[in-house]
């Protein structure tokens, strides 16, 4: 049916089109499953994620670049997820103005039962890639994230 609509069309518009619609529906089928099942958002997600493989407590302004999330935002749901017991918060001893955040034991738990939750969601919506298929996709998101926080760093730049 899309393919109707994209007869003559150049091919870098059904690209930015194709990608745009499946980017929101897998943001909104995981955000639906990680909700329902774990009371998790994607972002919540990202910060148990980063957290647990990290080498110790991370600063909130590292979080804040990581997940793509204004300073603000990334601040007030670390808020959130401290009143749920997932992290905890101390300032940084190197710089008093920073916050350093790490993962309590429940928010270990929490992203334990929320790694498999997500491995469902990714074997869901890929379901015939093999792993040698899934590295080679790996690195073409991950050069798509870079260009594109590249283009909004200079974006936001005076």
């Amino acid at each position: 049916m899309v393919e109707k609509y994209h007869k003559n069309e150049d091919i870098s518009l059904q690209v930015y089109d194709l990608f745009t619609r499946t980017a929101r529906a897998v943001l909104r089928y995981a955000d639906s499953c990680l909700y329902e099942k774990a009371r998790l958002s994607p972002t919540k997600f990202i910060v148990l994620h980063v957290l647990s493989v990290s080498d110790g407590p991370m600063l909130l302004k590292d979080l804040s670049l990581f997940t793509n999330t204004a300073q603000n935002s990334i601040t007030t749901l670390i808020e959130r997820m401290q009143k749920d017991g997932l992290v905890i918060t101390r300032r940084s001893e190197v710089d008093r103005r920073a916050t350093n955040v790490e993962l309590t034991d429940k928010g270990t738990e929490v992203a334990t039962r929320a790694f498999g939750l997500v491995r469902d969601i990714v074997d869901r919506i890929t379901p015939a890639t093999n792993r040698d298929d899934m590295a080679a996709f790996m690195k073409q998101l991950s050069t798509m994230n870079q260009n594109a926080s590249d283009a909004l760093m200079r974006n936001s730049s005076p």
